[in-house]
């Protein structure tokens, strides 16, 4: 019965045989726990241990490891990610918990952030902005963010073969469009300095910096031929994005002179599609040079969601010759 409050997702299983029963087994048995002399007497020790064992478990089931390592925490990624799942759920009263109650899909998306062995990035988009809410839309816009996901709106990233900006050009002041600031583009440039010429350089913006094939010029980026001037000659190799449902790929640069590839990326699992674009999503490859090689190899495969296959496949591949001395 929804008497108006969130929706529990989970309720469904209860209708299921034995569910219930089960559930409220395990219930008795968290109470008896709690109730334990070591539970009343000293807590956070053990639901921090709780949660150290619950990952390690985790980890196991994944085909993780179990080792903690030193100080600096697990070498395993698996056992890495389950910790921070662990983290964040620990104590019960903890703001992902919150969010659950009122938004368990955001909840999920968070937990789904925390736990991948690979790093995730986030990037707001207009649509995290509130719009019924001009207290919070001018206050703190992106303060839903940051509880839903448990991540700034933008973020950095380097290791031995990229790096990685991803840049907020969302902004409280405009409803669908999106703007790159003039401190976002020197900021980025300036960070640029010194990157090693075998790794993939990349800048992330939600709104595209380049029209695609007969695409108008309404939904770019506003400020984006100064972040063009800076980027190519910083040495940016692609600049990701998203916003209009439309996946593609483009030179940003028609002058002759060094690319600036522009991959746009279409929708993956929602239903608000384009309709001459269904479901995608994009794989980039990038192969670092090696032996007597000089230059690193990018290319970009799209694959689209096949309905007759119930699976994604890939439809297209595009290399990007990358700029290098």
């Amino acid at each position: 019965v929804n008497n108006g409050g969130p929706r529990d997702l989970l309720a469904p299983l209860l209708d299921l045989p034995g569910v219930a029963d089960a559930a409220e087994a395990a219930r008795v048995a968290l109470g008896k726990a709690h109730r334990h002399r070591s539970n009343l007497r000293n807590w956070p020790v053990t639901a921090a241990e709780s949660a150290v064992r619950g990952a390690r478990s985790s980890s196991v089931l994944d085909g993780g490891g179990v080792d903690l390592g030193d100080d600096s925490g697990p070498d395993d990624p698996v056992l890495a990610g389950a910790l921070r799942v662990g983290q964040a759920l620990e104590g019960g009263a903890t703001s992902i918990v919150g969010v659950w109650q009122r938004a368990p899909l955001q909840a999920l998306a968070r937990l789904h952030a925390l736990s991948p062995a690979s790093p995730v990035f986030l990037n707001p988009g207009n649509h995290d902005v509130p719009v019924l809410d001009p207290i919070q839309r001018f206050g703190d816009p992106f303060g839903p963010f940051r509880e839903a996901f448990g991540t700034a709106p933008e973020s950095h990233y380097e290791d031995e073969y990229v790096h990685l900006q991803v840049l907020n050009t969302t902004s409280r002041w405009r409803h669908k469009n999106g703007v790159i600031r003039a401190e976002q583009v020197s900021r980025s440039t300036h960070a640029l300095q010194g990157i090693c010429p075998a790794k993939l350089r990349v800048v992330v913006t939600h709104q595209p910096l380049a029209p695609g094939p007969g695409q108008d010029s309404s939904d770019l980026l506003r400020g984006r031929q100064a972040a063009i001037r800076s980027w190519r000659s910083a040495g940016v190799d692609l600049v990701l994005g998203g916003h209009i449902h439309l996946p593609f790929v483009t030179n940003a640069s028609h002058d002759g002179g060094p690319p600036l590839w522009v991959v746009q990326a279409g929708t993956m699992v929602s239903r608000r599609i384009r309709h001459e674009a269904g479901n995608s999503f994009n794989l980039i490859r990038f192969e670092a040079p090696t032996g007597g090689a000089t230059a690193p190899v990018c290319r970009v495969e799209r694959w689209d969601y096949i309905d007759e296959l119930g699976a994604f496949r890939r439809v297209a591949t595009t290399p990007l010759p990358l700029a290098r001395p």
